[in-house]
C-alpha cells in the first residue's frame, strides 16, 4: 500500500483576457485521501489506515463476517477511536509552495508580470486541526479589530 498523499503532476497556462503565458507552468495538484502506515496516526487502532474505497470494502467484509449485526465493527467502538479510523479526518493538502513570477504575453505584443502560487509538494493534515487553526486565526483577527476600535 502506498503511503502519503497522491500528488498529480500538472501543467497549466495562466491567462488574463488576451494575455497568456508562452509556456505552461509545472505544478503539483494534491488529490485524494491520505494513506498512512500503522502507528503514524495518534490513537490509531486499525491495522492500516485506509482510503475511502478500502474503508468501504473493509466495512462490507466486516458486515458479512458478523452476520448477526448489520453495523460494521468499527462503529461499535468508542467515538474517539472512530474519529481516528475514519479516512475523512485526514486529507491531502498543499504542502510546500512558493510564489513564482510569470510573464504573460498579450496579443498586441505587450507583457504583464504576475505572481502566482505554485504547489511543489503535498502533505497529510488533520481536518480537526485545520478547523481549530482557522477558528484561532479568526478569533485573533476579531481581537485585533476590537483593539483598534478601542484605541
Amino acid at each position: 500500500m502506498d503511503t502519503g498523499c497522491h500528488e498529480l503532476r500538472s501543467k497549466r497556462y495562466i491567462s488574463d483576457g488576451l494575455c497568456t503565458t508562452p509556456k505552461p507552468i509545472n505544478e503539483v495538484v494534491c488529490a485524494g485521501w491520505c494513506m498512512m502506515p500503522p502507528g503514524q496516526i495518534p490513537g490509531q487502532q486499525s491495522p492500516t489506515f485506509m482510503s475511502k474505497i478500502h474503508w468501504q470494502e473493509w466495512a462490507t467484509r466486516q458486515k458479512q463476517k458478523k452476520s448477526g449485526s448489520a453495523i460494521p465493527t468499527p462503529f461499535l467502538i468508542s467515538n474517539d477511536t472512530i474519529a481516528t479510523l475514519l479516512p475523512q479526518t485526514w486529507r491531502c493538502t498543499d504542502g510546500a509552495s512558493k510564489k513564482r513570477r510569470v510573464t504573460l504575453i498579450c496579443k498586441d505584443g505587450s507583457r504583464r508580470v504576475y505572481r502566482v502560487k505554485v504547489v511543489r509538494r503535498c502533505k497529510c493534515t488533520n481536518r480537526q486541526e485545520q478547523k481549530l487553526k482557522g477558528k484561532n486565526e479568526r478569533t485573533r483577527r476579531r481581537l485585533d479589530r476590537s483593539k483598534k476600535g478601542n484605541a
